[in-house]
């Protein structure tokens, strides 16, 4: 008979968080590194809120996923220092709360709390799970800008049913941890696959985030626009970084709308590229290069491909055309 999570929890032998977090200064930032909490090629790590680390302002390197199991208990978060405003958030029973890495902040949970911190680095959340999250939720607008650049909030919470479903896999990602038995961290790498698609299927529309920085879905008109106004220099890439989402998200926003990334970027680019052989008597490679194609033979290749004619040939006809069309002088 399988064992429940809080069954596990409240065992003699629960591992507690990392013993080097005793070491602590109440009047200082406890800065918490991945070499305090991973082990050798350890990316995932299944952690009991310790009771002395309470009320103790700490920062991590990486990203903690917690799970209240039982009672209740209160965090706080500063934006930058100490000095900032404090934003305080009730966490009750069954409530997740994801914190990002370099947040500082403190925690006061009542006597009888149980705490469940799921640890991940972050190389590991970009490389696993990063596809996992569907696009058009505050859940991945939350998790991009945590992973592909500096963070604007300081926190992700909501409620979940608790279902057996749930309680099973949180007692194996911890039984998991806690045995290391061989590939335990591949049955990790699974497991936390599960929990963002339970996490998904829940009802997301209670999440809260940081109040003062409120979240907005990137629209496709927006990176359009972007696009036309940064055409020769830009990229999936550069595009993901700007509006601070995944490249993964962006594929499936232009695949929404009937089209890809790569066909917008090159239909920009080549509309402008028959703009300037209209309107200018630039040299074709050099009009390749403003729009941001290096290698001639590519450009001329997609030019052909998309008008039909030869950069050289489009403008001949156009000066043709042109010149047949001015009046005659008498």
């Amino acid at each position: 008979m399988k064992q429940t999570l809080q069954s596990i929890l409240t065992a003699s032998d629960a591992v507690l968080f990392p013993a080097i977090s005793r070491n602590h200064s109440l009047n200082s930032v406890f800065c918490i590194t991945e070499s305090d909490v991973f082990r050798c090629n350890e990316e995932i790590a299944v952690f009991l809120q310790d009771p002395d680390f309470q009320n103790c302002l700490c920062k991590q390197d990486f990203v903690d996923v917690l799970f209240i199991l039982k009672g209740n208990c209160t965090c706080r978060f500063y934006k930058t220092d100490l000095a900032a405003p404090l934003e305080s958030v009730f966490l009750s029973k069954h409530s997740f709360c994801i914190i990002p890495h370099q947040v500082i902040h403190s925690f006061s949970p009542d006597p009888d709390c149980q705490i469940l911190h799921i640890f991940f680095k972050l190389d590991s959340l970009k490389s696993h799970y990063s596809d996992l999250i569907s696009a058009n939720n505050m859940l991945l607008l939350f998790c991009s800008n945590m992973l592909y650049r500096t963070h604007y909030w300081n926190y992700l919470y909501f409620s979940v049913s608790y279902t057996d479903k749930l309680d099973t896999l949180l007692a194996e990602m911890y039984e998991e941890f806690h045995h290391k038995q061989i590939f335990h961290q591949n049955m990790l790498y699974y497991s936390a696959g599960m929990l963002f698609t339970l996490m998904e299927r829940q009802s997301l529309s209670h999440i809260c985030v940081s109040p003062s920085n409120p979240l907005r879905l990137v629209r496709y008109d927006q990176i359009y626009s972007y696009i036309c106004d940064n055409y020769p220099m830009t990229s999936a890439r550069t595009i993901a970084e700007y509006f601070h989402i995944s490249q993964s998200y962006l594929c499936k926003l232009f695949h929404e709308n009937g089209t890809t990334v790569t066909t917008v970027i090159q239909e920009i680019r080549l509309q402008q590229a028959r703009s300037l052989l209209e309107q200018s008597d630039l040299s074709v490679q050099n009009i390749a290069e403003l729009v941001g194609y290096h290698d001639l033979t590519y450009f001329i290749k997609l030019f052909k491909r998309y008008f039909s004619v030869t950069p050289y040939q489009y403008r001949k006809k156009y000066q043709s055309t042109k010149k047949l069309l001015q009046p005659t002088i008498t």
